[in-house]
Parts: structure tokens; sequence; C-alpha cells
């Protein structure tokens, strides 16, 4: 191993930990390519220049500074993500299949036969209606922009929409990745916000009709966002604050541009997969006026999941956004052997995750809310996930939870799964593993083989909109370091047969950069049978927190490298005041 090596280069507090927003920045002034994508407006279209976001980012991350200086080390990081960012940005990604190309525009017609540019569909739900089959490939069109909602295939009470097997997705023609989202159809309208109270410069608006519970409300395309306050409940289903007060929106949402959503009938449970998803009323703290006329975008993430794909089937160059649950699923969840090959690559994940999945006990006589969710949710094997740009989705980015749901199976094994070469950007816990076996049935266990997370970039693990979140959620001091690393496997170690965490960038994060137990559910007697190898990565922390968790005890960086058998490796400390 290097020795570590100790970089003074911000005194402010906290800066340190913010030199992602730099190269944020920059590549806001080079690239209107990027001001594009990130701010669609509901048919798609750009609605700002690079210059007014740069500002709007630069102007609102929870109070905190950002500057631009770094030393040569850091800011060749930041150089090399932002060049691997504008790459990414003029990528027209290219699928290859066998069968029947089928073609789905903004500008199509579902009358037509859908199998040319100037004859294509207008809907992804008459592309699946057809129905293709393996082998065959649905082709949206760059610079336009569909709602899962609006497909007929799902609604905002709907799980995901299934991809068959075989069938790929991608895109042709010009201009930016085309967009699937999961927002609302209406939260940029003027009239679908009423006016709910005000008081000494205080505007709390009620949205029009009853929504989901969302953890974030994106405006602006990523400008700026307003944050989730989520209530706690009480054994009698009544909605409180954490000391057991009432939940009165008036009186919780005290900053600007927070928001909280009141579900009818609150229950433990909130949202399975039968389908009924909760709904209530949303209240949105605006004191600059109705948010649809403050803000040219307002979305509202609704849906909980965006796609599911099965075997011999790939996606490529979309970009997904607003999703509450996760954007894709990578495998169906309830097939735990699909043997055929999965592709995910040169897609855009955004602004998704958060889900309120439920209340939990936490020793009080209260019980807190529980979230679940992020990018990307993995399960089977022979899958690769590469050369992706994944940023604001939290609590989790790279999913991979196994689960039994044969209850016949006493060894559940995923396998050959590589993550490779992605760009994963203020989201929480960039990899994160973890095994539920023995939980979903006595006796059985989980086995990870031939897991590989290499030569990808986590920045700032554990911020923007993500951070407000798991401050809320993981309250107890015990869990206060949940889903804010760069890789995690908390929440349940596993057995594996080959996982390889190597030539990765993990640079800041908001709690500690490594979270790993080799405690199989916790349990100090029940370890696994072999670590991960960490080898050739290049770790950036702010020496705010201690560099690693292992076993529940923090480490510095020289105890986890010993520890975990890593040699090879680069430690960049960068201290905070």
């Amino acid at each position: 191993m290097k020795k570590e090596q100790t970089r003074t280069i911000y005194r402010k507090r906290k800066t340190a930990r913010l030199i992602l927003m730099a190269f944020v920045a920059a590549v806001l002034v080079c690239s209107s390519a990027l001001a594009a994508e990130q701010n669609l407006s509901v048919d798609g279209g750009a609605q700002t220049d690079s210059d007014q976001m740069q500002d709007s980012v630069l102007s609102r991350q929870h109070d905190r500074d950002y500057h631009t200086s770094a030393d040569s080390d850091v800011q060749k990081i930041l150089d090399d993500a932002a060049s691997w960012l504008s790459d990414f940005q003029a990528e027209r990604a290219e699928l290859s299949f066998s069968g029947q190309a089928y073609y789905v525009s903004n500008t199509g017609d579902d009358q037509a036969d859908g199998r040319s540019p100037e004859t294509a569909w207008a809907t992804i739900g008459r592309a699946l209606s057809e129905p293709p089959v393996p082998g065959d490939c649905i082709l949206l069109e760059r610079g336009g922009s569909w709602r899962i909602s609006d497909s007929g295939l799902a609604d905002i009470n709907s799980d995901t929409i299934q991809f068959p097997e075989g069938v790929s997705l991608g895109a042709y023609g010009e201009g930016e990745r085309p967009l699937i989202s999961g927002e609302a159809e209406d939260g940029s309208l003027p009239a679908s916000w009423e006016l709910y109270c005000e008081e000494n410069g205080k505007r709390i608006w009620k949205f029009h009709r009853s929504m989901r519970s969302a953890c974030v409300i994106v405006l602006n395309g990523g400008e700026t966002w307003a944050d989730c306050i989520m209530p706690w409940l009480t054994y009698d289903d009544e909605y409180i604050d954490r000391n057991g007060n009432p939940f009165v929106p008036e009186e919780m949402l005290v900053s600007d541009l927070t928001f909280c959503t009141l579900l009818e009938h609150p229950e433990r449970i909130l949202d399975s997969n039968e389908g009924s998803a909760r709904t209530g009323t949303l209240y949105f703290r605006c004191d600059a006026g109705n948010p649809a006329e403050v803000f040219r975008e307002v979305a509202i993430p609704q849906v909980s999941c965006g796609i599911s794909i099965l075997e011999n089937s790939a996606v490529a160059g979309i970009s997904f956004q607003y999703f509450t649950c996760t954007a894709v699923g990578l495998a169906d969840y309830d097939r735990l052997s699909i043997e055929g090959e999965k592709k995910f690559y040169s897609n855009e994940v955004g602004w998704c995750g958060g889900m309120l999945s439920s209340y939990i006990e936490n020793g009080t006589d209260y019980l807190n809310p529980y979230t679940a969710g992020g990018a990307l949710q993995t399960s089977g094997e022979d899958l690769t996930i590469s050369g992706n740009w994944i940023h604001d989705c939290g609590p989790m980015t790279n999913i991979i939870s196994i689960h039994v749901d044969n209850d016949q199976l006493e060894l559940t094994e995923y396998k050959n799964m590589e993550i490779r070469d992605n760009l994963i950007v203020r989201c929480g816990a960039g990899f994160h593993w973890a095994d539920f076996t023995s939980e979903d049935m006595d006796g059985a266990k989980g086995l990870l083989t031939n897991i590989h997370f290499e030569e990808n970039y986590v920045l700032y693990s554990g911020s923007g909109w993500v951070a407000g979140m798991l401050e809320q959620e993981n309250w107890e001091e015990n869990k206060s370091h949940w889903f804010s690393s760069a890789v995690e496997n908390q929440m349940g170690a596993s057995d594996i047969n080959g996982m390889f965490i190597s030539g990765n960038v993990l640079c800041f994060s908001e709690g500690y950069l490594i979270d790993y137990s080799d405690y199989i559910m916790g349990n100090p007697e029940w370890t696994v049978n072999q670590r991960p190898v960490f080898s050739g990565n290049t770790y950036v922390y702010s020496g705010e927190h201690a560099f690693a968790m292992l076993n529940n005890q923090e480490v510095d960086a020289e105890t986890f490298l010993s520890e975990m058998g890593d040699t090879d490796s680069m430690v960049l400390m960068v201290p905070t005041e």
C-alpha cells in the first residue's frame, strides 16, 4: 500500500467534501448538451442554458460552500470524470439485434405499422402490444420523452413494465437520449396547486389530487429540489413528529422548498407487489409563489419502477428519471435462475429511489419511516452494467439483494455480474449487496459468485437530496452511517465465491467511504466464507469521519486496507476543520 497522503486543501468547514461540485460546474459550463439533458420539459425540450444551471446548482446545496481549487491529485480525478461525462454526452449507443426493429416517436401514430422511422408508433405500450418476440428491439427516438403512466401498461399504482424475454430497448435518430419518466403528468401546471396557508411570508401549497409518497421534488430538471419531511407514526396509525407531537404541515415545514405527503389510512407496510399503493395529500412549502409559476418544471416522482428486462436482452442509450423505487430491474425478481445474458449500458439514471416502504419499530413508543430503492435492482446471473451515468439516486445505487422466492431452494446463487466503467454521482451507497435468504426461509443461504465492481467513479456518496432523507431515516446512532458509503454490505453480508472491487475511484462520502461487515445478518457468530478482493482503487476522503467501518468498528485507512489485503491502492485524505 502506498503511504497515506494527507493534503490540506480547504480550510472552511465541510467544503473539502464538496469538490465534486466544481467538476459538475465545469462540465455544465463546457457542455450545453448536459444542460439540455438535465432540463427536459414535459415534451422533452431544453429549457435553460448551462450558465443558469451552473448558478442554480451552486446556490443551493444545504447552505454549504463550494470551491473550484484542489490539489493536483484530486483535480486529476475530477478532470478525468469530466472527460468521461463529456464522452458520455456525445455517445450514441447502438444495439445489435437479430429480429425486427420497432420505432416509437413523440410524433408517431399508434395506427401505423411501427417498422420504420417514417411509420413510428407513438407509445411504448403500442410497441409492447404487438407483441415483440425474442431478437426484436424497440427503438425510441432521441430527443423524445415518455411517461410510464401514459403507456397504457402502467399507472401510478403499478410496479413496473415487463419487457418480454429476448426483447431489447434502444434509441434512434439525433438528439439527447430519449427519456422514460415516472413523474406525475400535472406537477408543472399552475392549476394543480392551491394555496393551503399563508403566514409571515410562509406559503404552503396543496396539490389538487391524492399522490403517492415521493422522497424528493425535482425543480427545473435538477437545478434544485425540495426536501421531503417524513412523519413518524404511532401504533394507533396517527402521524406525529419524532417527539410525539401531532404532525401538522404548517408547523413541520419550517424551511422553504420542503414538502410532505400525508397518506390516507397509513399502515406499517405502505407499498407492496399487490399494486395498491397508498395515496394522500401533498403539501409543498414554496414561499415565492405557486410552485408551477416559480419553476418551469416541477417533477414529482410517482411510478415506483420503470422497466424490467429478462434474459438475452439489452438496454442502451436511454435516460430513466423520477421513479420512487428503482428505475430498472435487471432480471425478474421472482425468477432467480435467469441464465441468458443481460446488458445495461450507456444509459442515464437520475432522481430515483426513496420510496417510503414501511414504518418500523425502533425501541421507542413510535414507528419511524423506512425508505427503499435507488437506481438499479439486479438479480440472477450473466449481467453487465457498463458506461452509465447514475446520479441523484438513493438510498442505494447498484443493488444486489439475495432473496429466496422458492421455499424449496436452500441455496440461492447470483453469479457472473460485471459493474464496470460507470459514473455514479451524489447517490446513496454506490455498490450495495445483502443476503436476506435466512430471513426468507430457515436454513436458506445466499452465494455471490464472480461479481466484479471495477473501474467505476463513485463520487460524493450520500449527498444531495439523499443526505436529507438519510438524516431522517438513520436517526439511531448504530444506523446513522447506513447507505452513505461508496461501497457497503451493512444490511446483510453474504458468502461469496469471487467478488472483486478494483480499479475504482471512490471520492468523498457523507459517512465512511467503505462500510463492510463479515457478519451475516449482523450475527458475529455467523461469518462469511471469504471476503471480497479490494485492489488498485483510489480512495479520497475528508477525514471528518473515520475512513471505514469494519465489523461495526471505525478504522483508519491503513487498518482497513491491511485487513482486506489491499496492497496497491492509493489513499488521499483532504482534512476539514
